[in-house]
């Protein structure tokens, strides 16, 4: 986990996770389109994720979010 940051106007945000709908909004505005045909299945894997970093501009999320997972033994 990190300290919030802005760089040129961007806020990068630790364990801030993106709500359902601007996930799918993110997802489909690059192309992936295989990952908004389930949108629940998509936001409950990154709320399972043991770290999420995203980007917003504007409060805007601009930046995938980076997810992380705990592997287990």
């Amino acid at each position: 986990m990190f300290t919030p940051q802005v760089e040129e106007g961007i806020e990068y945000a630790s364990n801030s996770v993106p709500g359902a709908t601007e996930l799918i909004e993110l997802y489909r505005s690059v192309g992936r389109t295989t990952y908004t045909q389930d949108p629940v299945s998509l936001h409950k894997s990154v709320l399972s994720s043991a770290h999420v970093v995203s980007a917003r501009r504007d409060d805007e999320l601009i930046g995938q979010p980076l997810v992380t997972r705990a592997l287990t033994p």
